[in-house]
């Protein structure tokens, strides 16, 4: 069984109606895993400094290269315990901000995550 923190929409964990830490499992806690993973920044975990994702170098110096932001995030996501494949990724920009929709098929079965990233994040 995966168990990792819950979270809410501000990526905060919080505390569950029953007065305890909110725990995501199974399928949810996977993808709670993903999208987790998929906010880590390159270079930004000090005992990891080589994982994350380049969102600086890739989408917001020079010439944005969404297929190596794709690829980093579909490599980030394949790390992710539990999941066994990355369906599809969709990318969409405007107004300065990248957004993305991920389906992910799991150890528990399928889901999808979503996110979006601005300059300075």
């Amino acid at each position: 069984m995966t168990k990792t923190f819950n979270t809410n929409a501000n990526r905060d964990i919080f505390i569950g109606s029953d007065g305890k830490l909110s725990i995501a499992t199974d399928l949810q806690g996977v993808l709670k895993g993903c999208e987790s993973a998929s906010y880590a920044q390159l270079g930004e975990m000090v005992l990891a400094r080589g994982l994350g994702i380049p969102n600086f170098q890739a989408i917001w110096v020079g010439v944005p290269n969404y297929p190596i932001f794709e690829l980093y995030l579909r490599n980030t996501l394949l790390a992710v315990t539990g999941v066994k494949s990355v369906k599809s990724i969709n990318i969409t920009v405007r107004n300065n901000t990248l957004s993305y929709t991920a389906t992910i098929v799991t150890i528990y079965g399928a889901g999808s995550i979503s996110g979006s990233i601005t300059p300075g994040e």
